[in-house]
């Protein structure tokens, strides 16, 4: 991901309250905000291992273990790194939050304030 310096990268549901909140914080640390609906356009499987990468955890950790598709489609099995990389991809309604991505650094957000972190 060719970011410039002071761009902020940030992928969210524009519908959800934290989504709405967490784009109003990035909006007070720059101007420069790449926001992407993650509704709208799904992000790459070379995408998500960086991201992935960036954050230092793996697909389940950004997956929201209490969700209805997570019970259904993921618990209890033995799903290998590349069919989790297409869940988050294909259903991203999935992840726990918004992630925020400025430089080499990212952060999943859990509450709006978040955000400010990873600047």
């Amino acid at each position: 991901m060719k970011l410039r310096p002071n761009e902020l990268f940030l992928y969210y549901d524009p519908k959800s309250n934290v989504g709405k909140q967490t784009l109003a914080y990035a909006k007070s640390m720059t101007s420069h905000i790449l926001d992407v609906d993650w509704n709208q356009q799904a992000l790459s499987n070379t995408l998500w291992k960086e991201i992935l990468g960036y954050l230092n955890l793996k697909p389940k950790e950004v997956m929201d273990r209490s969700s209805k598709y997570y019970e259904e489609h993921i618990k209890g099995h033995d799903i290998a790194m590349t069919g989790l990389l297409e869940i988050l991809i294909h259903s991203p309604q999935i992840i726990k939050g918004p992630i925020a991505v400025m430089g080499r650094k990212a952060i999943l957000v859990k509450t709006p304030t978040d955000v400010l972190k990873v600047h």
